[in-house]
Protein backbone atom coordinates (compact mmCIF):
# COMPACT_ATOMS: atom_id res chain seq x y z
CA UNK A 1 0.00 0.00 0.00
CA UNK A 2 2.66 2.50 0.97
CA UNK A 3 5.54 1.58 -1.35
CA UNK A 4 4.23 3.80 -4.16
CA UNK A 5 3.63 6.67 -1.76
CA UNK A 6 7.16 6.92 -0.45
CA UNK A 7 8.76 9.29 -2.96
CA UNK A 8 12.30 9.83 -1.77
CA UNK A 9 14.22 10.21 1.41
CA UNK A 10 15.25 13.59 0.07
CA UNK A 11 11.61 14.69 -0.06
CA UNK A 12 11.12 13.52 3.48
CA UNK A 13 13.94 15.89 4.30
CA UNK A 14 12.05 18.66 2.56
CA UNK A 15 9.25 18.33 5.09
CA UNK A 16 11.77 18.82 7.87
CA UNK A 17 13.84 21.43 6.11
CA UNK A 18 11.52 23.75 4.22
CA UNK A 19 11.35 26.27 7.04
CA UNK A 20 15.10 26.32 7.35
CA UNK A 21 15.46 26.88 3.62
CA UNK A 22 13.10 29.82 3.87
CA UNK A 23 15.23 31.52 6.48
CA UNK A 24 18.47 30.78 4.66
CA UNK A 25 17.14 32.11 1.37
CA UNK A 26 16.26 35.37 3.11
CA UNK A 27 19.77 35.67 4.49
CA UNK A 28 19.28 34.16 7.94
CA UNK A 29 21.46 31.51 9.53
CA UNK A 30 20.56 27.86 9.90
CA UNK A 31 21.12 28.14 13.63
CA UNK A 32 18.46 30.82 13.97
CA UNK A 33 16.19 28.87 11.65
CA UNK A 34 16.31 25.66 13.65
CA UNK A 35 12.86 26.15 15.18
CA UNK A 36 11.00 27.45 12.13
CA UNK A 37 7.90 25.86 10.62
CA UNK A 38 5.84 25.95 7.46
CA UNK A 39 4.77 29.61 7.68
CA UNK A 40 8.21 30.61 6.51
CA UNK A 41 7.71 28.70 3.28
CA UNK A 42 5.06 31.26 2.31
CA UNK A 43 7.53 34.11 2.68
CA UNK A 44 10.17 32.09 0.83
CA UNK A 45 7.71 31.58 -2.01
CA UNK A 46 7.27 35.35 -2.17
CA UNK A 47 10.99 35.82 -2.68
CA UNK A 48 10.97 33.31 -5.53
CA UNK A 49 7.92 34.88 -7.13
CA UNK A 50 9.78 38.15 -7.61
CA UNK A 51 12.25 36.26 -9.75
CA UNK A 52 9.72 34.65 -12.08
CA UNK A 53 6.00 35.41 -12.11
CA UNK A 54 5.22 31.96 -13.50
CA UNK A 55 5.43 30.63 -9.96
CA UNK A 56 3.18 32.61 -7.65
CA UNK A 57 3.38 32.53 -3.85
CA UNK A 58 0.08 30.73 -3.59
CA UNK A 59 1.26 27.97 -5.92
CA UNK A 60 4.69 27.47 -4.45
CA UNK A 61 3.47 27.65 -0.87
CA UNK A 62 1.32 24.62 -1.59
CA UNK A 63 4.47 22.56 -1.16
CA UNK A 64 4.04 23.20 2.57
CA UNK A 65 1.82 20.14 3.11
CA UNK A 66 5.08 18.19 2.92
CA UNK A 67 5.38 19.28 6.54
CA UNK A 68 2.15 17.43 7.26
CA UNK A 69 3.22 13.98 6.13
CA UNK A 70 2.83 14.29 2.34
CA UNK A 71 5.88 12.12 2.04
CA UNK A 72 3.36 9.25 2.14
CA UNK A 73 0.10 10.67 0.85
CA UNK A 74 -1.66 13.59 -0.74
CA UNK A 75 -5.11 14.79 0.37
CA UNK A 76 -6.43 14.52 -3.21
CA UNK A 77 -4.16 12.17 -5.17
CA UNK A 78 -4.22 12.68 -8.92
CA UNK A 79 -5.27 9.82 -11.15
CA UNK A 80 -2.67 8.76 -13.69
CA UNK A 81 -4.61 10.20 -16.64
CA UNK A 82 -4.76 13.62 -14.92
CA UNK A 83 -1.00 13.96 -14.64
CA UNK A 84 0.59 16.31 -17.21
CA UNK A 85 2.45 14.32 -19.86
CA UNK A 86 5.92 15.55 -20.75
CA UNK A 87 7.78 15.04 -24.01
CA UNK A 88 11.50 14.36 -24.29
CA UNK A 89 12.06 18.03 -25.11
CA UNK A 90 10.02 19.04 -22.05
CA UNK A 91 12.21 16.90 -19.81
CA UNK A 92 15.35 18.30 -21.36
CA UNK A 93 14.13 21.87 -20.85
CA UNK A 94 13.16 21.19 -17.21
CA UNK A 95 16.52 19.72 -16.22
CA UNK A 96 18.35 22.57 -17.95
CA UNK A 97 16.19 25.19 -16.24
CA UNK A 98 16.65 23.46 -12.90
CA UNK A 99 20.41 23.49 -13.37
CA UNK A 100 20.22 27.22 -14.04
CA UNK A 101 18.14 27.86 -10.93
CA UNK A 102 20.65 25.98 -8.80
CA UNK A 103 23.49 28.09 -10.18
CA UNK A 104 25.44 30.30 -7.81
CA UNK A 105 24.14 33.53 -9.37
CA UNK A 106 20.50 32.59 -8.78
CA UNK A 107 18.51 33.06 -5.57
CA UNK A 108 18.12 29.30 -5.14
CA UNK A 109 21.83 28.84 -5.68
CA UNK A 110 22.56 31.65 -3.26
CA UNK A 111 20.52 29.79 -0.66
CA UNK A 112 22.66 26.70 -1.22
CA UNK A 113 25.79 28.80 -0.93
CA UNK A 114 24.65 30.19 2.43
CA UNK A 115 24.18 26.62 3.68
CA UNK A 116 27.80 25.92 2.82
CA UNK A 117 28.95 29.05 4.65
CA UNK A 118 26.88 28.45 7.79
CA UNK A 119 28.55 25.70 9.82
CA UNK A 120 26.81 26.61 13.06
CA UNK A 121 24.63 23.47 12.89
CA UNK A 122 25.18 19.85 11.97
CA UNK A 123 25.16 18.17 8.60
CA UNK A 124 21.62 16.75 9.06
CA UNK A 125 20.05 20.20 9.44
CA UNK A 126 22.11 21.56 6.56
CA UNK A 127 21.04 18.67 4.35
CA UNK A 128 17.40 19.31 5.25
CA UNK A 129 17.71 22.91 4.13
CA UNK A 130 19.50 22.03 0.90
CA UNK A 131 16.95 19.32 0.07
CA UNK A 132 14.16 21.84 0.59
CA UNK A 133 15.75 24.34 -1.78
CA UNK A 134 16.34 21.59 -4.35
CA UNK A 135 12.70 20.45 -4.28
CA UNK A 136 11.25 23.97 -4.22
CA UNK A 137 13.36 24.95 -7.22
CA UNK A 138 12.24 21.81 -9.06
CA UNK A 139 8.59 22.62 -8.26
CA UNK A 140 9.26 26.10 -9.66
CA UNK A 141 10.41 24.53 -12.96
CA UNK A 142 7.44 22.15 -13.16
CA UNK A 143 4.76 24.73 -12.44
CA UNK A 144 4.43 26.05 -16.04
CA UNK A 145 3.84 22.48 -17.25
CA UNK A 146 0.78 22.03 -15.02
CA UNK A 147 2.36 20.20 -12.07
CA UNK A 148 1.26 21.33 -8.64
CA UNK A 149 4.04 21.64 -6.02
CA UNK A 150 3.15 18.58 -3.95
CA UNK A 151 4.70 15.19 -3.38
CA UNK A 152 2.42 13.27 -5.75
CA UNK A 153 3.25 15.60 -8.63
CA UNK A 154 6.97 15.37 -7.96
CA UNK A 155 6.71 11.59 -7.85
CA UNK A 156 4.78 11.44 -11.12
CA UNK A 157 7.37 13.71 -12.73
CA UNK A 158 10.24 11.51 -11.55
CA UNK A 159 8.53 8.34 -12.77
CA UNK A 160 7.97 9.87 -16.22
CA UNK A 161 11.57 11.02 -16.36
CA UNK A 162 12.93 7.59 -15.38
CA UNK A 163 10.84 5.97 -18.11
CA UNK A 164 12.00 8.36 -20.81
CA UNK A 165 15.63 7.93 -19.72
CA UNK A 166 15.26 4.18 -20.18
CA UNK A 167 13.23 4.12 -23.38
CA UNK A 168 14.16 7.19 -25.46
CA UNK A 169 17.14 6.89 -27.79
CA UNK A 170 18.62 10.04 -26.28
CA UNK A 171 17.51 9.33 -22.72
CA UNK A 172 21.12 9.21 -21.62
CA UNK A 173 21.36 12.96 -22.21
CA UNK A 174 18.76 13.61 -19.53
CA UNK A 175 20.46 11.15 -17.18
CA UNK A 176 23.70 13.12 -17.56
CA UNK A 177 21.93 16.37 -16.73
CA UNK A 178 20.36 14.70 -13.69
CA UNK A 179 23.80 13.74 -12.43
CA UNK A 180 25.00 17.28 -13.09
CA UNK A 181 22.19 18.69 -10.92
CA UNK A 182 23.32 16.52 -8.03
CA UNK A 183 26.95 17.50 -8.58
CA UNK A 184 25.93 21.15 -8.35
CA UNK A 185 23.86 20.52 -5.21
CA UNK A 186 26.72 18.70 -3.45
CA UNK A 187 29.36 21.23 -4.46
CA UNK A 188 27.40 24.46 -3.89
CA UNK A 189 25.80 23.53 -0.58
CA UNK A 190 28.52 21.36 0.95
CA UNK A 191 31.74 21.71 -1.02
CA UNK A 192 31.67 17.98 -1.80
CA UNK A 193 33.27 17.18 -5.14
CA UNK A 194 31.48 14.13 -6.51
CA UNK A 195 32.80 12.06 -9.44
CA UNK A 196 30.96 12.31 -12.75
CA UNK A 197 29.96 8.67 -12.39
CA UNK A 198 28.30 7.65 -9.13
CA UNK A 199 30.63 5.48 -7.06
CA UNK A 200 27.91 4.60 -4.55
CA UNK A 201 26.08 1.76 -6.26
CA UNK A 202 22.44 0.76 -6.20
CA UNK A 203 23.48 -2.37 -4.34
CA UNK A 204 25.01 -0.20 -1.61
CA UNK A 205 21.87 1.92 -1.36
CA UNK A 206 19.70 -1.18 -1.04
CA UNK A 207 21.96 -2.67 1.62
CA UNK A 208 22.05 0.62 3.50
CA UNK A 209 18.26 0.79 3.58
CA UNK A 210 18.10 -2.82 4.71
CA UNK A 211 20.38 -2.02 7.66
CA UNK A 212 18.48 1.18 8.33
CA UNK A 213 15.14 -0.64 8.41
CA UNK A 214 16.49 -3.06 11.02
CA UNK A 215 17.82 -0.20 13.16
CA UNK A 216 14.48 1.63 12.93
CA UNK A 217 12.75 -1.49 14.27
CA UNK A 218 14.74 -1.60 17.52
CA UNK A 219 13.67 -0.59 21.02
CA UNK A 220 16.71 1.70 21.16
CA UNK A 221 15.46 3.72 18.18
CA UNK A 222 11.94 3.87 19.58
CA UNK A 223 13.25 5.23 22.89
CA UNK A 224 15.42 7.79 21.10
CA UNK A 225 12.51 9.11 19.06
CA UNK A 226 10.15 9.22 22.05
CA UNK A 227 12.76 11.15 24.01
CA UNK A 228 12.93 13.65 21.16
CA UNK A 229 9.11 13.82 21.12
CA UNK A 230 9.12 14.69 24.83
CA UNK A 231 11.31 17.71 24.11
CA UNK A 232 8.86 19.16 21.56
CA UNK A 233 6.74 22.20 22.47
CA UNK A 234 3.17 21.48 23.50
CA UNK A 235 0.86 21.48 20.48
CA UNK A 236 -2.15 19.52 19.28
CA UNK A 237 -3.82 18.21 16.16
CA UNK A 238 -2.13 18.30 12.77
CA UNK A 239 0.62 20.63 13.95
CA UNK A 240 1.67 18.18 16.66
CA UNK A 241 1.58 15.30 14.20
CA UNK A 242 3.68 17.21 11.68
CA UNK A 243 6.27 18.14 14.31
CA UNK A 244 6.52 14.53 15.40
CA UNK A 245 6.98 13.34 11.84
CA UNK A 246 9.65 15.97 11.34
CA UNK A 247 11.42 14.76 14.49
CA UNK A 248 11.17 11.15 13.34
CA UNK A 249 12.78 12.02 10.02
CA UNK A 250 15.64 13.83 11.73
CA UNK A 251 16.30 10.73 13.81
CA UNK A 252 16.23 8.59 10.66
CA UNK A 253 18.79 10.86 9.02
CA UNK A 254 21.03 10.49 12.05
CA UNK A 255 20.78 6.73 11.66
CA UNK A 256 21.66 7.04 7.99
CA UNK A 257 24.87 8.81 8.94
CA UNK A 258 25.74 5.89 11.23
CA UNK A 259 24.79 3.25 8.66
CA UNK A 260 26.88 4.99 6.02
CA UNK A 261 30.00 4.29 8.07
CA UNK A 262 29.51 0.57 7.38
CA UNK A 263 30.16 1.38 3.71
CA UNK A 264 33.13 3.69 4.34
CA UNK A 265 30.85 6.71 3.84
CA UNK A 266 32.15 8.58 6.85
CA UNK A 267 31.94 12.17 8.04
CA UNK A 268 29.99 14.95 6.37
CA UNK A 269 31.26 14.06 2.90
CA UNK A 270 30.22 10.42 3.31
CA UNK A 271 26.77 11.42 4.54
CA UNK A 272 26.24 13.68 1.52
CA UNK A 273 27.44 10.99 -0.90
CA UNK A 274 24.92 8.55 0.57
CA UNK A 275 22.08 11.07 0.36
CA UNK A 276 22.93 11.86 -3.26
CA UNK A 277 23.00 8.15 -4.11
CA UNK A 278 19.59 7.68 -2.49
CA UNK A 279 18.28 10.53 -4.62
CA UNK A 280 19.70 8.96 -7.79
CA UNK A 281 18.08 5.61 -7.05
CA UNK A 282 14.88 7.03 -5.58
CA UNK A 283 12.53 5.09 -7.87
CA UNK A 284 14.10 1.68 -7.28
CA UNK A 285 11.23 -0.58 -6.24
CA UNK A 286 13.24 -2.56 -3.70
CA UNK A 287 14.56 0.53 -1.95
CA UNK A 288 11.15 2.18 -1.89
CA UNK A 289 9.50 -0.94 -0.49
CA UNK A 290 12.11 -1.33 2.24
CA UNK A 291 11.82 2.33 3.22
CA UNK A 292 8.04 2.19 3.14
CA UNK A 293 7.82 -0.83 5.44
CA UNK A 294 10.37 0.69 7.82
CA UNK A 295 8.34 3.86 8.16
CA UNK A 296 5.10 1.90 8.49
CA UNK A 297 6.51 -0.06 11.43
CA UNK A 298 7.90 3.11 13.00
CA UNK A 299 4.54 4.86 12.74
CA UNK A 300 2.83 1.90 14.39
CA UNK A 301 5.34 1.64 17.24
CA UNK A 302 5.33 5.39 17.87
CA UNK A 303 1.52 5.55 17.73
CA UNK A 304 1.53 8.07 14.89
CA UNK A 305 -1.32 8.23 12.39
CA UNK A 306 -0.38 6.11 9.39
CA UNK A 307 -0.77 8.34 6.30
CA UNK A 308 -3.33 7.10 3.83
CA UNK A 309 -4.99 4.80 6.34
CA UNK A 310 -8.67 5.33 6.98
Amino acid sequence: LHSRRVFTDMLASVRAGVGRAAAVARGGSLGRAAGTHSARAIRYAGVMQRQDSACTPSRVSRIQPVLAREIHTSPVPRMADEVPKLSFDDHLEIVNQHLTLLGKNNKFGQGLKKIREDTSVGIVERWNAAAAIYALSLAHCLSPYGFTPDINSLQHYQEQQDKICREHEHGGDIAKFNRERLLVLADTAFGVDLPEENDVTLSTVRQAWGMLAMRMDTDEFEKSVNKAFDALPTTSGEEAEAMKFQTLQLEVLKLQAEVGESFNLTGDDGFIKLQIAMMEHQTDDQMRYTASMAYHKAFTKLKLSIPGAS
